[in-house]
């Protein structure tokens, strides 16, 4: 039976998905987007590029599993053990899955803090700082990428001066975390470097990933456009106010490239596309992925 707390959560969370549908139909209906543009968008799938997308979703989610073991020996040392092998990338797997239906910030605050409650010596508060510590490192990360962001969208530079100005900007908030760990856990300190590492190779799949999205979708929209914008909407997702950000990512998206001047109708269809395909493939991996967990147990 449901507590008057889980039923408010349940309403928040049908609420926000009415919400969510509503923006994204809203936008379509705002583009006038018409059925031979959803054509165009079927006929112009690449399977190349949506192995792409599958090996860097895989990618992302065994690095996210083990910056996961990372933080967890640096915190709680031998508690933070790995109980089973694969258990990580399993729950992993789960939290970025639920993440495209519920805030995917509380999906992986609340996946690590049921996580940590099947693993000896730990709780669910030490999953939750876990899930927290972790996020916020790559949201610092992800901020860094601004002022390449705002050189591309507003003065339409290319590559080659995204590139260095965003790894800039990495390096200066990787040093200004280094710089502030004395305000860190003690523990803590020998893991950042590889933490550090680990983090930034995340963010830059993550670009990548949308990156791909386009060609995926047989939409002709410049790369560097879509890296740029990527920061400018992740930092806006991490917001939880619908279920995955459905609606908000996609306007955001939309307002952000339309700004850098893309064609707004491309943008929409991308949005929109890639969620769908995103939603695909993490259903099709986590099923792979908790069936070999469960065949080993």
């Amino acid at each position: 039976m449901f507590t008057i707390k889980q039923s408010w959560m349940w309403v928040r969370i049908i609420v926000g998905a009415v919400v969510g549908v509503a923006l994204c139909v809203g936008l379509i209906l705002r583009l006038d987007v018409r059925a031979e543009d959803w054509s165009r968008l079927i006929d112009g799938l690449s399977w190349l590029w949506v192995v792409v997308i599958f090996l860097l979703t895989i990618g992302l989610w065994w690095s996210g599993s083990y910056k996961w073991s990372l933080w967890a020996r640096a915190l709680h040392g031998d508690a933070g053990a790995e109980p089973t092998p694969g258990f990580f990338l399993r729950h992993i797997a789960w939290q970025n899955w639920l993440g495209q239906f519920v805030p995917p910030s509380l999906a992986i605050i609340l996946g690590r803090s049921w996580a940590a409650r099947h693993m000896p010596g730990m709780n669910w508060r030490a999953g939750a700082g876990n899930a927290f510590y972790d996020q916020l490192m790559e949201f610092v990360l992800l901020s860094s990428l601004l002022p390449a962001a705002w050189l591309i969208l507003q003065y339409h530079m290319s590559a080659k001066i995204w590139a260095p100005v965003a790894l800039a900007g990495m390096m200066s908030a990787s040093g200004l975390i280094w710089l502030f760990r004395k305000w860190l856990p003690s523990r803590l300190v020998p893991f950042l470097p590889v933490l550090l590492w680990w983090s930034a190779v995340r963010v830059l799949m993550v670009t990548v990933r949308l990156v791909a999205g386009a060609p995926a979708l047989g939409l002709v929209i410049d790369p560097v456009s879509i890296a740029a914008a990527a920061p400018v909407v992740a930092l806006v997702m991490v917001l939880p106010l619908t279920p995955g950000n459905l609606g908000i990512a996609e306007w955001s998206w939309v307002g952000v490239l339309v700004y850098g001047g893309v064609n707004a109708v491309d943008v929409g269809l991308m949005a929109v596309g890639f969620r769908v395909l995103i939603i695909v493939v993490q259903s099709l991996l986590l099923a792979v992925i908790d069936g070999l967990y469960r065949v080993r147990q």
